[in-house]
């Protein structure tokens, strides 16, 4: 791969927005809301959420300070294929899953909220031990070189330095959890943000406790919209909170859903702490009043 010093380099996948976006004079576009404005807008999924070198590791050597980059590139790749089998197939595979694992904890990784959140965490003289804990639980043996490492760089590059470290702890976590594809209601489909994968803990945090939150709590429901027509959801079967019933709908399978539970997810979606509402189709500038 090519290594350019100064790289725009994308929050979220410009794969996945295509998949939300519309082709127009050979150009991609997606259709967004700013929550801070009154107004709808169409921009290039080329320049959407861009920020040039922001997941570079602090190394010279080019092939590993684009690491990040570079593996986020080739997961990219898979994405396509993914939704294309989902579709023929009309079920989700053993391998297909795995790469699904791979692209959601990379989409978190990559979200400006959740960097945000894991940098607090680094910042944390209380909450960076049991963050370090956490991020190398399945490989324990790294955490005493990846504490020396840390030392050795200025604190604005300690989060890209481990984000590798936590983007793989993610796939090992989300390799325990099971999946079910929902199919979106007719004529309404799924729309995403800039912060698409909702990790929904099923209880509010009790902001006066001491204790460490996991990123993925063992309770936790994830969604994450594929496309228009999909949004994947998955559970963990070991949790104390059943209640769900999408916790009863087949594994592995394309499951209809009710316009009741279709409007709950979406709401959730929407107020996942997100900037950017992200439309899954052309919507002309307009005022909201006007939609």
């Amino acid at each position: 791969m090519s290594h350019p010093k100064y790289q725009k380099q994308h929050r979220i996948s410009k794969v996945y927005l295509k998949e939300f976006g519309y082709q127009k004079d050979g150009k991609w576009y997606i259709s967004i809301w700013e929550k801070s404005k009154d107004y709808t807008d169409n921009i290039l999924i080329e320049e959407f959420t861009t920020e040039t070198n922001i997941f570079d590791l602090p190394f010279d050597e080019a092939s590993i300070k684009r690491h990040f980059e570079d593996t986020s590139q080739k997961i990219e790749t898979q994405y396509k294929i993914v939704l294309n089998a989902i579709k023929k197939q009309q079920q989700l595979t053993h391998r297909h899953q795995d790469l699904l694992c791979h692209y959601t904890a990379n989409l978190i990784c990559r979200s400006k909220l959740n960097r945000a959140y894991f940098q607090s965490r680094l910042n944390s003289e209380i909450a960076i031990s049991c963050f370090l804990e956490e991020i190398t639980m399945f490989e324990p043996e790294s955490l005493q070189e990846l504490k020396g490492m840390l030392l050795l760089v200025p604190s604005e590059h300690r989060l890209n330095l481990v984000i590798g470290n936590v983007m793989n702890y993610l796939v090992r976590v989300l390799r325990c959890f099971s999946f079910s594809i929902l199919e979106a209601i007719p004529d309404r489909g799924w729309f995403t943000t800039d912060n698409p994968v909702l990790i929904d803990p099923q209880e509010a945090a009790n902001i006066e406790s001491t204790e460490y939150l996991y990123i993925i709590p063992v309770e936790s429901e994830i969604y994450l919209p594929l496309s228009p027509e999909y949004c994947l959801f998955g559970f963990h079967k070991k949790s104390n909170k059943q209640e769900n019933p999408l916790r009863k709908v087949p594994l592995n399978k394309i499951c209809k859903i009710d316009e009741e539970t279709h409007d709950r997810i979406c709401k959730m979606i929407l107020g996942n702490g997100s900037q950017y509402f992200i439309f899954n189709q052309e919507i002309k500038n307009i005022f909201l009043c006007e939609l």
